[in-house]
C-alpha cells in the first residue's frame, strides 16, 4: 500500500526495497520544532509540496530554501505571506546588479520571467535609482531585494 502511494527510488534494472516519502519541511533553527509539513510521492515536486506548506507561514519567519525551489510564482507566494525570505537561486536567474556593496555582494531583484525587453530595462533602471537612495538599514529589512556575492570581486580581495 505505502509503494503504491510513494513510490520507491531503485536503479534501471529494479525499484528499491522500501518505499520512500518526498518531505518538505518548515521548522524553527533554535528549537528544531516542526511548524509545517508536506509529505508526497518520491518522484514528486518539491515547489508544489512548498506551495502547501505556506498557510504556516508567518510574517515574522525568515524563510530559507535551497536554490532548486526558487520559481518566480513560489517566491512571489512566499512574498505574500510578509515572511523575510533568504533563497539560493540556480545560476541561469538572472540578477541584475542594482548596487554593488562594500563587501562585494551586490542587491539585484528577482523579476517575473514574462517581463523582458524595454519594460524590464526600464524597471531596473527605476529600481537601481530607488535603491541609491536607501540606507544600508533599508536594504536588509526588505524581502523582495536580493544580494548575491561577484565571484571575481571575492577572488581579487583573496588574492591581496
Amino acid at each position: 500500500m505505502n509503494a503504491a502511494e510513494f513510490g520507491s527510488k531503485g536503479n534501471s534494472a529494479k525499484s528499491g526495497a522500501f518505499p520512500q516519502v518526498l518531505t518538505v519541511v518548515l521548522g524553527e533553527c533554535g528549537s528544531h520544532a516542526i511548524v509545517g509539513a508536506a509529505m508526497g510521492a518520491c518522484n514528486g515536486n518539491e515547489r508544489a509540496l512548498a506551495e502547501q506548506i505556506t498557510p504556516r507561514v508567518e510574517s515574522d519567519m525568515l524563510v530559507t530554501a535551497d536554490r532548486n525551489f526558487y520559481s518566480f510564482a513560489l517566491w512571489a507566494e512566499f512574498c505574500r505571506t510578509g515572511a523575510d525570505l533568504l533563497w539560493r537561486v540556480n545560476a541561469n536567474v538572472e540578477l541584475p546588479v542594482l548596487i554593488w556593496l562594500p563587501d562585494g555582494s551586490y542587491l539585484s531583484m528577482a523579476f517575473n520571467p514574462k517581463i523582458r525587453g524595454p519594460r524590464r530595462a526600464d524597471l531596473i533602471r527605476h529600481a537601481a535609482t530607488a535603491t541609491s537612495n536607501r540606507t544600508k538599514d533599508t536594504w536588509s529589512e526588505s524581502s523582495n531585494t536580493t544580494s548575491r556575492t561577484d565571484p571575481a570581486a571575492d577572488r581579487e580581495r583573496s588574492s591581496a
